[in-house]
């Protein structure tokens, strides 16, 4: 059984609404999703996960605030999972033609 870890961080809605949408992909998938708001993750639950998608708030044209620039190094470094980006999800499930 897959499992997947959805974490999120978002100010208006919109990161959480997107985050939706992947679990509902991941979901039809058959992969078990645990979807959870960033300050209320647990660094076990996610390293556990075979997916990691971390989806945060950005700035303007997609600015990550400053926290965030470290978290891709801190799993790649620690975790054997695959870290997904919301772009490279969205080409996996709709590829350009």
């Amino acid at each position: 059984m897959t499992t997947a870890s959805v974490v999120f961080s978002t100010i208006t809605g919109n990161t959480e609404a997107i985050a939706d949408i992947i679990v509902d992909h991941l979901r039809n998938a058959k992969i078990v999703v645990k979807k959870t708001e960033i300050s209320q993750t647990e660094v076990s639950d996610i390293l556990a996960s075979d997916i990691i998608v971390i989806a945060p708030y950005t700035y303007d044209l997609g600015g990550l605030p400053c926290s965030y620039t470290e978290i891709p190094d801190y799993f790649l470094s620690r975790a054997e999972s695959e870290i997904i980006s919301y772009r490279s999800f969205y080409e996996k499930i709709y590829p350009r033609i």
